[in-house]
């Protein structure tokens, strides 16, 4: 996209690999990983208080620090650094992928989303900067957005029990993922370069007339 001068590109976001598991269908599984602060996990840790009253379930955290406090009968726990590829792997062995983030004050785009939504695990997130550009496609954002931890916690219900509602996501990110596929985003780089010198070409030769 370019406004005047400006030439904006999306951040790339990894291909998609699909899964041929079905929606829980052993056991139903939320997954996070990474090292974000203690206090990010908080919302969903009382979403899944709630909902552990109503399912059967189990949540994998794998930080690559250190382990949170928290001690739920439905919280595994693990401490390792992943590779994309066995990030891919716990994505595709997950039913819901939450991802927490804070509130930021700055211009910022969550590169986690962009790396794991081609595993078209349906992903949760707050209602934060990061995820402000994510689009509507067909009705539905390639991530579901929530407010506030009671939004959570009918959001995770709208996922888990509405197919079609989890299906429209799944396109969603699936579409979001094609448009701004990594290979494509470095096209697009490539040719504001050649554009770039192109145009340099120009003054320099404007400029010796």
């Amino acid at each position: 996209m370019r406004e005047g001068n400006t030439v904006i590109i999306p951040y790339p976001s990894h291909p998609i690999v699909k899964s041929i598991r079905k929606f829980a269908e052993d056991k139903l599984r939320f997954f996070t990983f990474g090292r974000q602060p203690i206090a990010e996990y908080v919302d969903f840790i009382k979403a899944l208080d709630w909902l552990s009253d109503r399912y059967d379930f189990e949540y994998l955290v794998v930080r690559s620090n250190h382990l949170l406090h928290f001690e739920r009968s439905y919280l595994v726990k693990m401490q390792r650094k992943l590779s994309l590829d066995e990030v891919y792997k716990y994505l595709h062995s997950s039913d819901i992928h939450l991802i927490p983030k804070a509130q930021s004050n700055g211009c910022v785009v969550s590169s986690t989303l962009c790396q794991c939504l081609g595993a078209l695990t349906p992903t949760v997130v707050p209602n934060t900067r990061h995820f402000e550009i994510l689009p509507l496609i067909d009705g539905f954002k390639p991530a579901v957005v929530y407010d506030s931890v009671d939004d959570l916690k009918s959001k995770l219900v709208k996922l888990i029990e509405d197919e079609e509602f989890r299906k429209g996501v799944i396109r969603s990110a699936e579409r979001f993922v094609e448009a701004n596929r990594c290979d494509k985003i470095a096209k697009e780089f490539l040719k504001l370069y050649k554009d770039a010198t192109v145009e340099r070409k120009v003054i320099q030769i404007q400029r010796s007339h």
